[in-house]
Parts: structure tokens; C-alpha cells; sequence
């Protein structure tokens, strides 16, 4: 299980906090902060006394200052949309005037937001509340009674304590601003950034170049995904870590088309010619980009009563000439690789590292996975067997391999099946999936199965069409994607009915085929509202499959449907008009196992690690249902209602994405965190500008939102999941820059990712931007798509 969050109590952790200066700057602030505060809360009633007034007019002037404090705190934060990376100054400001308790604000942030690990946090915090109370201890102890009514003592300790804080932020960021420049140094070393994209000392500093995998490597760094230092024989890391260094071989020749009486072999002749300019070109580039350990030093001879369990997908990536004839056989471990004898100049020959990453994946499925059911165990083998084709493009010329121990992936298919199949597994997949995990289920877990099943196999192809068709807009896209949707709708409504009658007792590919049309719906932008056909109907076959056949799933295929109804069913729950009903409800066992996958800290490719915080979805839409219902028992707002929203900003507001999710996925569960808060936030109404502290809270809440997705970019992956979010920050969002910004990252998504409901998202925004602003919210999603019959789901 991929980002499970671990509490317990690691004491290493204790003893790097106590190691770590920036522990004792922080507990000097809070200690020389907090010293005044002691005295001055303790002595506020006196000091105002010494000063000539009396009792009453004393306590007058005392009950502004929590008045005072909100309101400090609240200007201060205000402006920190536009000061990033700031909050240490901002701090040291307000200890200059100082405004009433308004720097707690800004710096209780840093513990939270510079200390990673769970025992960390804790020890800093317990740091902080002694550093508090021994600051109310120390306080009233400056005020000596002989020095009534000046107490020049306790004022002089005050100033040299605010001048403590002062100086121990200020010597918190430097050292801050110092560790960031040398892990930037160091980084940009280890990417080979040149000397002109290092950050100057007046502008903005340079985007760094994105790590990506090496491909020049030993075989086994590039199979861990690790950073090669390339020194042979045994490179540092293979070393340190004591594992065996695999190299490619220095050249690989190419072989003559193999006869019918040969047997295929990658071995390398002795007798073989050295290689001229063309085939060392592509020898080269064969031998780097692969990656896999599919070149080996001495590999055996092809046994064909021998079962192989690693493949690989090979990627043509384009061709010059169109018209050059080109015969590509199956390539399988210690299979002989044969081309027709043309220029390679025009050919260019590689393996995509997505695409690489799902083969791996898939070579791991039969080590990792386990299918019960023997028809399908046994169809998956076979299937897998011949997973040994090339990386289909649409323009690739594919034949089968004569070789009789390959057979065809799709056995029966036609060429354009392959075209579709291929645009799957490089485009389709990969919009699908967000990327969160290093491996794709919409491969790892769909791919096999499609082998093992007709109608799921059509189902994909039909879900490829649509989409290729939504990212070429060309009528014969068109046409094709027309054909086979009508054709796998056709097949399913078969399957359907074989299951009703019993004739097909295992609901797995009935199940999985009614997911599939929900995305398929999703690729295509239909606005019809036919997914919310298929997710009513796949809710009770999901329910059944996952409760009372689970032997019929592997673990990773269970979480994978789970996640995969879950998250399609509540992020279209929007939709559903909040006063008619209840909306599409989970079933308690769904909620349940969803609810435990949450808690185990499941980082999935849909919902990414913010699972916790969607499962807050259908309560607050509950909650929604409640203000806005003709009749409702008890009449709202019951005591109920009041625990039930501090409840859920309380679980909204502690939701901290898991530390093992990388960057862009935590960036992506705090865009998260902030519309779902959005989300309930307005489920109690707006357009009454008199209430403040609920307009204070939106656009806090939005300008947060808008600073994690400065730091995310458009073109990102993991956008894929992100139309839910966009929509509701988006029907909340008044300002026309913040909109045009909004515009600006759909547009992108929808280039990138090219998902037909991306700009079904962009248009509904549009209309909501027209709607007058008292009735603009997430709560008239339901009603701008009955007026404009856009009905779309945000999955």
C-alpha cells in the first residue's frame, strides 16, 4: 500500500528536533513573545489604574482588546497573498508595533509548515507550549509593586523581550534562506542546470528543469528509478546498496529476418560484421532507451515450451516516409529482433518512460497478483505471453510474427483495433490515470483483464476511440469512435442481460465493463447525463462483487474498483439538485471499505491521497440537502446541524495529505482540502454581504486556493483529477483575474489531457460567471446544467 500515514513514536525523530537550531530559535520567540503577554494580561487592570482612571472606565477600556485581536489577526493575513515566503517578516513587523497578538498568527504556521515526520511536529509543539508557560510564569515577575505606577522595570524587560523575538525570527529565516540555497545549489548541480538559469540576485529565480529518468545508466538504477553515477565495472550505488551492476552490451547487432527454421536468439554472433553508420545509430539507441533487463550478457536460447515472465511494449515513435513499408515482429526476453532492410535514418525507435513504467508493472502482475478463477488466470497467462508487440501509432504497419511461439495480442482484431489499443496504452491511460503512483491501474489492472474478456476489450478500444476522436476532431476519428461505441454498447447490453438470466454467473466483467462506460462517457464530453445511468447501475454490481465475491479479486484490483466507483459516484454527486433528493448515496459497506482504504493511507490514481476528504462530500451535500428542503424533520437548523458543520470544518481543516505522496499530489490534496471547504462554506447560503466573518472565511479560503495552484502547473498530470475542484472554486471565485486564470488552466487541461468533460467544465463556469453574484456557488451546479442541458460529470 502505497503513503500509509505511521504514528508511532520514533525517538530518532525526538533527537533530530533537539539537534535542529531552528527548535531553539523558535522556542526563544515564543518565550520572548509571550513574556509581555503574561505580565500585561496579568497587570493590564492595574497599569490602566496607575494611569488615573477609574474602576469603570478601566474595565470599558479592556473590552476592546479581543475585538482588537481578531481583527489584527485577520489584517495580517490578508495580505500574505501577495507576500509569499514572508511569514517570518511579517512576524518581526508586528512584534515592532506591536499589533495585538496578530504575529501568533503567522508564526505558529512555521512549526507546521518547515517540520516534517508526525513525532517531529509533536515534539515542536510540546517545545512551544513549554516555551508558553514558562513565558506566564516569567511575566508577572518583571512588575515590582515598589515601582507602582511606572514600572520601569517591567517595561525594559518588555522592550528587550520583543527585541529577542525580533532577532530570533530574523535569524530563523536567514538560516532558512541559506539551507533552501544550498539544497537548490545542490540540486541544480545534480540536473546539470547551466550557470545562466541560477537564480539572480534581483529577479525571480529559474524553473528548474523536472528530474527526469536517467537512460545511460546501469540497467539495474534504471529499473529502481535511481540517479546513476555510470562508473564501471560496479557503479557508487549498486555498491553502496550491494546489489549486482548490469550494463547493456557495448553494441547490439542487428539480425537477419529469422527463417521458419531458426531459432530466434538476441545473442550476439561472433562472426557478425561491424555495424555501419546507420544500424551503430540505431544500435545506440536501442540498447539506452529500453531500459529493461531485456539485454542480458550471455542470454539464453528461446525455449518454446518455456513460459517467459517479462515483456515489453516496443514504441514506434514516428516515421518519416509514409510510404515506407515496415515489418515489425513480436519482440519477447531472448526473441530475435528483425527489421526489413530499409533506411533507419527515417525511423526513430524508443520507449516512452510512462509507457515504461506500466510495462514494469505489468511484468510484475503474475508475481503480485493473483486471479482466482482459473478461466481467467489461464486467459491473463496466455494474453501476457504474447504481450510482446510493438507500442502502436496510428500510422505503424503491424503484422504478426511468423514465429509460432508469439502469438497475436488480439487474435481475430484488425489493424485498427491495434491503432486503438496503442492509442490506449500511450494517451488514454495515462489522461485517466493522475499519476500519484508509479504504477497505472488503468494498465496494470485493465489491461490483463481485457485479454481475459471480449467485452471488456471492446469496451477499451470503444473508450480509446473517443477519446482519440476528442483529441484529433476529425470526421473519420469520428466515424471510428462512433462505430465502436455503438458496438460495445451493443455487446454490453448482451452481457448484461447473459448475467441477468444466469447464463454468466461472474459479475467481474459486467462490473468492470459499467466503469469503463462511466469514463468513456467522461472521455467523450457527453452532456446527456448517460454516466448517471451507468453509476446508478454499477453501484449494487460493485456492492455485490466487493462483499460477497471477494475471492474473484487480487488486493490491488479490489482497492482499484472501489476507488474507481467511489470516486466517480461523489464527485458527481454535485450535480444531483441538493432540494429534490438525497443525491446518489454509498452503501454502507462501500463507505465502509472505501473508509478503510482512507485510514490505511491509499495514494490511488484517481483520488490521489485526499480519499478522506471526498468521503466528506455526501455529508455535506446531506447537510445542503437539510437547509434547502421543503420539509424536513427536525426543521433546520437543529442542534444537530450546528455539531454536525463544526465537525466537518474540523475534519476538513485537519486533513494533511500523506508524507509520502510527492509534491504535486500534496499540492493537489490542499487544492482539495480548500474546495470541499468551500463546498460547505456555502452550503449555508450566500449573498448577504452583512455577514462578514462568512465572507472573511470565502475569500481567505479562495486566496488559499489560488496559492497552491500558482504551484501547480496547468500542464501537470495529475490536473486529470482536478475538474471537481476548478468547478467549485471556480463558481465561488469574483474576481475576473482569478477567473481569467481559471480559463487560462482549463484551456491547457484540455490540450494536455484532452478529456471531453475538461471543457464541459469550462462552459459551465462561463454560465455561472453570468448569473448574478448574490446567486454564484457550488449549490446551483444542479441548476445551470438543467437551464443550459449540460449534464456532465466532473470524474
Amino acid at each position: 500500500m502505497t503513503g500509509i500515514e505511521n504514528k508511532e513514536f520514533k525517538w530518532y525523530q525526538v533527537c533530530e528536533v533537539f539537534t535542529d537550531y531552528k527548535t531553539y530559535l523558535l522556542f526563544i520567540f515564543f518565550l520572548s513573545m509571550n513574556v509581555p503577554t503574561g505580565g500585561l494580561i496579568t497587570f493590564g487592570a492595574q497599569i490602566v489604574l496607575g494611569l488615573g482612571y477609574g474602576r469603570p472606565e478601566t474595565t470599558l477600556l479592556g473590552m476592546p482588546t479581543e475585538m482588537m485581536q481578531s481583527l489584527a489577526g485577520f489584517m495580517v493575513a490578508i495580505p500574505q497573498q501577495w507576500l509569499h515566503n514572508k511569514r517570518c517578516y511579517t512576524a518581526a513587523a508586528c512584534c515592532l508595533v506591536p499589533l495585538v497578538c496578530s504575529r501568533i498568527i503567522r508564526a505558529l504556521t512555521l512549526a507546521m509548515g518547515n517540520v516534517s515526520g508526525h513525532t517531529k511536529k509533536l515534539t515542536v509543539n510540546a517545545t512551544i507550549f513549554l516555551a508558553y508557560c514558562i513565558a506566564n510564569i516569567i511575566g508577572p515577575q518583571v512588575f515590582r509593586a515598589a515601582e507602582a505606577p511606572h514600572y520601569s522595570t517591567g517595561y525594559n524587560y518588555n522592550l528587550g523581550f520583543e527585541a529577542t523575538a525580533i532577532c530570533a525570527l530574523l535569524a530563523y529565516a536567514g538560516g532558512c534562506i541559506v539551507e533552501n540555497r544550498k539544497r537548490d545549489k545542490a540540486e541544480d548541480y545534480l540536473l546539470g542546470v547551466p550557470q545562466a538559469t541560477q537564480p539572480s540576485s534581483t529577479g525571480t529565480r529559474a524553473r528548474r528543469k523536472p528530474i527526469l529518468r536517467v537512460k545511460t545508466g546501469c540497467f539495474t538504477c534504471r529499473n529502481r528509478k535511481k540517479k546513476c553515477d555510470e562508473s564501471r565495472p560496479v557503479c557508487s550505488g549498486c555498491r553502496r546498496n550491494k546489489i549486482q551492476c548490469r550494463w547493456p552490451s557495448p553494441q547490439l547487432p542487428l539480425q537477419s529476418p529469422p527463417n521458419a527454421n531458426d531459432s530466434p536468439s538476441l545473442e550476439p554472433s561472433a562472426k557478425s560484421p561491424t555495424l555501419d553508420s546507420h544500424e551503430r545509430r540505431f544500435s545506440q539507441s536501442f540498447d539506452v532507451d529500453m531500459g529493461i533487463e531485456e539485454v542480458l550478457e550471455d542470454p539464453p536460447a528461446l525455449d518454446a515450451d518455456h513460459e517467459y515472465g517479462e515483456y515489453d511494449l516496443l514504441r514506434l515513435q514516428s516515421i518519416s516516409a509514409p510510404d515506407l513499408p515496415l515489418q515489425l515482429c513480436s519482440i519477447a526476453p531472448a526473441t530475435g529482433v528483425s527489421f526489413a532492410d530499409h533506411d533507419l535514418d527515417q525511423v526513430d525507435y524508443g520507449l516512452a518512460d510512462e509507457t515504461q513504467t506500466e510495462i514494469q508493472a505489468i511484468q510484475s502482475f503474475e508475481e503480485d497478483e493473483t486471479i482466482e478463477d482459473p478461466t481467467i488466470q489461464d486467459s491473463v497467462s496466455n494474453a501476457l505471453i504474447s504481450l510482446s508487440g510493438a507500442h502502436l501509432g496510428q500510422r505503424a504497419l503491424i503484422e504478426p510474427s511468423p514465429s509460432p511461439v508469439n502469438p497475436s495480442i488480439l487474435p481475430g482484431l484488425d489493424a485498427q483495433a491495434f491503432e486503438l489499443m496503442g492509442h490506449y496504452l500511450d494517451r488514454t491511460a495515462v489522461s485517466m490515470g493522475n499519476g500519484s503512483t508509479t504504477t497505472n491501474p488503468f494498465i496494470v489492472q485493465l489491461i490483463p483483464l481485457s485479454f481475459a474478456n471480449p467485452i471488456v476489450r471492446e469496451l477499451m478500444l470503444s473508450q480509446s476511440a473517443s477519446h482519440r476522436a476528442v483529441l484529433d476532431a476529425g470526421d473519420q476519428s469520428e466515424v471510428i469512435a462512433h462505430t465502436y461505441y455503438t458496438k460495445s454498447i451493443r455487446l454490453f447490453r448482451k452481457a448484461v442481460n447473459d448475467y441477468l438470466t444466469g447464463t454468466e454467473s461472474n459479475p467481474l466483467w459486467v462490473t468492470i465493463g459499467a466503469l469503463i462506460m462511466c469514463f468513456t462517457e467522461t472521455a467523450k464530453g457527453d452532456t446527456n447525463g448517460v454516466i448517471f445511468d451507468h453509476i446508478q447501475a454499477v453501484g449494487p454490481l460493485v456492492t455485490n462483487l466487493l462483499t460477497k465475491l471477494p475471492h474473484l479479486l487480487p488486493d490491488g484490483l479490489c482497492a482499484f474498483v472501489t476507488e474507481y466507483y467511489i470516486y466517480t459516484a461523489i464527485v458527481s454527486m454535485i450535480s444531483t439538485d441538493p432540494s429534490a433528493g438525497t443525491g446518489l448515496l454509498l452503501s454502507p459497506d462501500l463507505e465502509h471499505k472505501a473508509q478503510s482504504l482512507a485510514e490505511s493511507g491509499y495514494v490511488g490514481q484517481l483520488c490521489g491521497s485526499w480519499l478522506s476528504l471526498l468521503l466528506l462530500i455526501p455529508r455535506i451535500f446531506d447537510f445542503g440537502h437539510r437547509r434547502v428542503a421543503a420539509s424536513v424533520d427536525p426543521p433546520f437548523p437543529a442542534a444537530d446541524d450546528f455539531l454536525n458543520f463544526g465537525s466537518l470544518q474540523f475534519e476538513i481543516t485537519s486533513f494533511v495529505p500523506s508524507p509520502s505522496a510527492s509534491s504535486e499530489v500534496t499540492i493537489c490534496g490542499y487544492i482539495f482540502q480548500q474546495a470541499v471547504h468551500l463546498y460547505l462554506l456555502t452550503a449555508l447560503g450566500i449573498g448577504d454581504e452583512r455577514q462578514l466573518t462568512q465572507q472573511l472565511s470565502l475569500e481567505h479560503t479562495l486566496a488559499s486556493a489560488f496559492s497552491y495552484l500558482e504551484q501547480l502547473p496547468a500542464s501537470a498530470r495529475i490536473n486529470t483529477s482536478m475538474c471537481w475542484a476548478l468547478a467549485v472554486i471556480g463558481s465561488c471565485t469574483r474576481d475576473e483575474e482569478r477567473r481569467e486564470l481559471l480559463r487560462q488552466r482549463l484551456q491547457t487541461m484540455f490540450l494536455t489531457i484532452g478529456l471531453g468533460n475538461i471543457s464541459s467544465t469550462l462552459s459551465l463556469l462561463e454560465h455561472i460567471w453570468m448569473r448574478p453574484q448574490r446567486e454564484q456557488s457550488p449549490w446551483i451546479i444542479c441548476q445551470i446544467m438543467y437551464e443550459h442541458e449540460i449534464w456532465i460529470s466532473f470524474a
